[in-house]
């Protein structure tokens, strides 16, 4: 473990095994493991929402929750949307090229959870400054915007070659990003709660029960709760 810091160090400046002409073998399972350990360091300051109190009797358990379901919700998601990224690229005749495509979206994601990991400090410390539920949700949320930003610069990265060989790999791209986004929206809120509820009188859950429904219709009701309490 004592190369993991230099070799993400080696990720995010796309050098080394990392650079973009470099052999692909021994390259998936870092960005695996990136994927999951700075996933896993997010998700625990992500569950720590009221209860970040050292000594917090649910501190614990919200922090461990949060662990294990970010790095579950990136990859569960990035493993539901490749049979439909398969399927749209033999159908645009860019099947022979699915191996490198595959790579280049494994380096989007590995990208994403590490920038959650570096804006994890700017949660916790808007956790000490908001004790409001849905905000704490939406500030998420936004979290996880600025972080596929910031990775899809990875994905573009590692897809040069591709889109200069075909610029049909540039819709594809394009294509990923919306289809991944789309998913993990929805996984995101079936796979919930990830936030940490002080509440005494709220139990601790791995998952809620009941039937799962939209989740951009409830993204609407939080936007227009938060509003509403922060202008009246």
């Amino acid at each position: 473990m004592r190369e993991f810091f230099p070799l993400a160090d080696e990720f995010l400046r796309g050098q080394g095994r990392f650079a973009v002409d470099a052999p692909a073998v021994g390259r998936l399972k870092w960005l695996i493991l990136f994927t999951f350990l700075f996933g896993a360091c997010y998700g625990a300051v992500m569950g720590s929402f009221g209860v970040c109190a050292f000594g917090h009797p649910r501190l614990f358990a919200y922090t461990l929750i949060g662990a294990l379901k970010v790095p579950l919700l990136l990859l569960v998601t990035f493993l539901l949307s490749l049979p439909s990224f398969f399927v749209l690229n033999a159908i645009f005749g860019l099947r022979d090229d699915f191996g490198e495509s595959l790579r280049a979206v494994t380096g989007m994601l590995a990208c994403l959870a590490t920038v959650l990991a570096a804006l994890a400090p700017i949660t916790l410390f808007f956790y000490c400054s908001c004790d409001y539920y849905d905000a704490a949700i939406l500030f998420n949320g936004l979290m996880f915007s600025i972080a596929a930003l910031a990775s899809s610069h990875v994905a573009r990265r590692y897809y040069g070659p591709l889109i200069r060989r075909s610029p049909r790999h540039k819709t594809m791209l394009l294509l990923w990003l919306g289809l991944y986004t789309f998913v993990a929206i929805q996984m995101a809120w079936t796979l919930r709660p990830f936030i940490g509820d002080p509440n005494p009188q709220v139990p601790i859950v791995l998952m809620r029960s009941g039937e799962i429904d939209n989740a951009y219709l409830e993204i609407v009701r939080l936007m227009r709760q938060v509003i509403r309490m922060w202008f009246g």
